[in-house]
């Protein structure tokens, strides 16, 4: 019997290595492909780390005002400015607060058909000069000056440059003018373009505060008003236990008063229209002739009130017709932050800006 052949096992040629010559030409272009595409790589994230860093923060919005985007270039822009005018810290909120409520203005006046012709902006720039008035306060409270030891004419522009404030007209030469001009420019590293919006914008807020006040009825309900300011509510009490005992009103008011003018007044303020004070209408209108009010507190202190006469209808002196047109400013003001400006500046981009405008 014959026994099967094993079959033999098949053996692999080898494989017959590349040519060196092969072998390097493959290197060669392998290293001709990666190395521009890790040159390409690096130079793509040293650039968007350069963009993300000094490019992209200057087009950041910090705040959309009814559709109008602001941006970190102009913050910073607006920043240096009050910097540069004040010689002094300033907070970037406060800052941005203005632009927002100047962009408001704008928008307002637009819609209104108030515009300023570019001949009245430059007299105002060449009245102006060499001198200048900047309003860097934060706005105020949407009601105005609610104390009543002060019922004058409030005229505080929600601004960064307030024309109206700068004495008298400017007689310096047209040369004079234009070199300081110049070096007012330079010191606040705006162009001629910016600086001019900015005092347009501020004879915007001039005009829309006298719309405000036009609309202001020609008669209106009045109140004798008395008062008596004091600086905290234990002197408030103090007086309103003094008066209870039947002490004189008038006497106690030129004994307690904190503002000069009610102190030598005793206390007289006189016929006051509605909306001269708006924080303390329902109390001077709701208290009854001859009652005295509790202490009322206001944003400068604590008020004692007294009405001795109402008038259902009186004309409205022309000073009080301009505050309550500021007050109505105000309060429309307020308003329109409410629902037009939504602001997007948090501790970072605060602290971006104040690094920047160095």
């Amino acid at each position: 019997m014959s026994r099967k052949r094993r079959p033999e096992p098949k053996v692999a040629a080898a494989r017959k290595k590349p040519p060196r010559w092969q072998r390097d030409r493959n290197i060669s272009r392998f290293l001709w492909i990666a190395i521009p595409l890790v040159i390409a790589l690096v130079v793509i994230l040293v650039g968007y780390w350069s963009y993300d860093t000094y490019v992209a923060p200057w087009g950041r919005a910090i705040a959309q005002v009814n559709g109008t985007t602001l941006d970190m270039d102009y913050l910073v822009k607006m920043v240096r400015f009050f910097r540069a005018t004040t010689g002094g810290q300033v907070d970037p909120r406060d800052v941005a607060r203005a632009i927002e409520e100047n962009e408001l203005i704008r928008q307002e006046a637009a819609r209104l058909g108030i515009t300023i012709p570019p001949e009245d902006v430059t007299a105002e720039i060449a009245r102006t000069f060499p001198s200048q008035s900047v309003t860097i306060s934060p706005t105020p409270s949407p009601t105005g000056n609610s104390s009543t030891g002060s019922p004058g004419n409030d005229t505080t522009d929600v601004v960064i440059v307030d024309p109206a404030a700068t004495p008298g007209n400017n007689t310096a030469p047209p040369s004079e003018i234009g070199e300081s001009y110049d070096r007012w420019l330079t010191q606040i590293e705006l162009s001629d373009k910016e600086y001019r919006r900015i005092v347009e914008t501020a004879l915007m807020g001039r005009q829309l505060r006298e719309h405000f006040a036009e609309q202001v009825a020609g008669d209106l309900e009045h109140a004798y008003l008395h008062v008596i300011p004091v600086d905290d509510e234990a002197t408030a009490n103090d007086v309103l236990d003094r008066l209870n005992t039947g002490e004189d009103f008038s006497v106690l008011a030129g004994e307690y008063s904190v503002i000069e003018d009610v102190k030598k007044a005793k206390g007289e303020v006189g016929w006051v229209p509605r909306g001269l004070f708006p924080d303390l209408d329902d109390v001077i209108f709701g208290l009854g002739v001859g009652n005295v009010s509790g202490p009322v507190q206001t944003s400068e202190g604590y008020d004692i009130l007294k009405v001795t006469g109402y008038a259902d209808s009186m004309p409205v002196a022309d000073e009080y017709r301009t505050q309550i047109g500021n007050n109505e400013f105000e309060s429309w003001l307020a308003s329109e932050r409410e629902v037009k400006v939504e602001e997007f500046l948090d501790q970072s981009a605060v602290d971006w800006a104040l690094s920047r405008s160095v």
